[in-house]
């Protein structure tokens, strides 16, 4: 719906098709409300300058009201998640990087290359069907860049884990490889030369303030 007032036109959407469809028609993007949220990750001992953050929600704690729990399920830890429930996690979790993806891309001037920060096993300890966070941004990325446009460069295969590390969310009951250290996602990962010079906007799924920001 659209709303005429004072030569103003405003304009309410809430799917993100449209959503993008607004900014590809020069919709400026002050004009539209949306849940993406600005955030400064300050230096650290492992981070050396400021950088710019963005995120969605506030996690809330898992089954605790407006908690994203799709971000939960995308794990399937122990690969065991109905199939169906999986299908229905990715595709909330579609819609909110569709939405995200395309604000930030139309409000800056940088080119972008997204990557995704791997899981915290080795790349082949996991199925496809505990790989679906990832997957789903790679399809997103298609989707944007076939129907709006927005030219980001799919690096969702530009992070690849090759050993194990510890999982943080599972704290002590995990055992398995080194906790966070400097340095520890070039000692564990494959990285692709791709990424050199380039714009990086790097996506995970939880962050919690001044503690996993390690790698």
């Amino acid at each position: 719906p659209a709303i005429k007032e004072n030569n103003r036109k405003l304009i309410f959407e809430n799917k993100e098709k449209e959503i993008a469809y607004a900014m590809s028609a020069g919709i400026s993007s002050t004009n539209i409300i949306s849940l993406l949220k600005s955030y400064i990750l300050l230096p650290n001992h492992f981070l050396k300058r400021k950088t710019q953050a963005y995120y969605h929600f506030d996690y809330m704690g898992y089954l605790q009201p407006f908690n994203p729990d799709f971000i939960n399920v995308l794990k399937n830890q122990d690969n065991s998640t109905d199939s169906k429930k999986l299908d229905r996690a990715q595709s909330e979790l579609k819609e909110v990087i569709t939405r995200d993806l395309t604000q930030i891309r139309t409000t800056t001037a940088l080119s972008l290359t997204v990557c995704v920060i791997p899981r915290a096993k080795a790349e082949t300890v996991y199925t496809p069907q505990q790989l679906l966070f990832r997957s789903a941004i790679k399809d997103t990325i298609e989707l944007l860049n076939n129907k709006y446009h927005l030219n980001l460069e799919d690096g969702t295969s530009y992070i690849i884990r090759h050993t194990s590390t510890r999982t943080t969310h599972l704290q002590d009951r995990d055992a398995e490889g080194d906790r966070p250290y400097p340095n520890i996602t070039c000692n564990t990962c494959t990285i692709s030369e791709a990424v050199y010079g380039k714009n990086v906007l790097l996506i995970d799924d939880i962050y919690t303030s001044n503690v996993n920001i390690d790698e």
